[in-house]
């Protein structure tokens, strides 16, 4: 899946990722880093119950975007369902930062 920073000047694979975190440091930022110690923002949020939500609204769409991507959909959905959807604005395989 992919993530979409909040000023969209950065895109984040969520495979390559090994951590997401919640920085409240100077405000409350949404983070992700490839390796201990180094790190890069993805959004920023008024409070931490804020980015708490949003944490939990990325692993909500992962967890779906996980769900479809192992899912046999032919045998479940008709193709023309399909088609239509591959062809809309609609990626279920990307996440947008929300704002504040």
């Amino acid at each position: 899946m992919i993530i979409v920073s909040q000023d969209k000047d950065k895109i984040a694979i969520l495979e390559n990722i090994a951590h997401l975190f919640i920085n409240a440091g100077s405000g409350t930022t949404i983070s992700y880093g490839r390796m201990a110690g180094c790190s890069e923002e993805l959004g920023y949020y008024d409070t931490k119950e804020r980015a708490k939500a949003v944490l939990i609204d990325m692993v909500k769409a992962y967890s779906a975007f996980e769900n479809i991507k192992h899912t046999n959909l032919k045998d479940l959905v008709p193709q023309t369902v399909i088609r239509d959807l591959a062809k809309s604005a609609n990626l279920f395989d990307v996440y947008e930062m929300p704002e504040s």
